[in-house]
């Protein structure tokens, strides 16, 4: 059974803390090497403590070992997103994705927000079968697709990042509506 708590600075000692984020780091580099190229570091380690410190990071346990995790917060008074979202692929199968996003719809609810959105970064001229798995399977969790958006208009702040893209691309973006 998949658990989800809220990653806590201290309640998870220094080394569980590297090992959710060597999780994230792998499966980024794993699923984005042919949008920003080989080695690709999605997040710098302080910024992901960081955002376990402002308690925007969940973790995924399975029998108290961190097999997963997820970034989620509010956009707008009513906007939840997420990111970050990732799974020990050893696991594969067992519901740690489900598991992260039924807890962001549990915190939309909690929250009052009217609507969970997010984006998946695609490249534009060619596709990547994880990146439309993964887009059939947020649709079958509940989330429509609305529209395409630049990489700038999502992330007007990350210029400096958007020069790093290996090819042009841009983000599908998804949403879903909270009862």
């Amino acid at each position: 059974m998949v658990n989800i708590v809220q990653a806590d600075n201290s309640r998870y000692s220094n080394e569980q803390i590297i090992h959710a984020y060597e999780l994230l780091i792998a499966a980024y580099a794993e699923t984005e090497d042919k949008i920003w190229g080989k080695n690709y570091i999605r997040i710098p380690f302080t910024e992901f403590q960081g955002l376990i410190a402002k308690g925007e990071i969940y973790f995924a346990l399975i029998q108290d070992e961190i097999v997963g995790s997820i970034h989620i917060y509010k956009l707008h008074p009513s906007v939840l997103t997420f990111s970050l979202l990732n799974a020990n692929p050893i696991y594969k199968g067992l519901g740690i994705g489900k598991a992260l996003i039924s807890e962001v719809e549990k915190i939309a609810k909690q929250t009052n927000a009217k609507k969970i959105v997010l984006e998946i970064l695609q490249p534009e001229n060619f596709t990547i079968p994880f990146k439309e798995t993964l887009a059939a399977w947020y649709v079958r969790n509940g989330f429509n697709f609305t529209t395409f958006s630049t990489f700038l208009s999502l992330k007007p702040s990350a210029q400096e990042k958007a020069k790093n893209l290996i090819t042009p691309a841009h983000f599908a973006c998804y949403e879903k509506l909270i009862n």
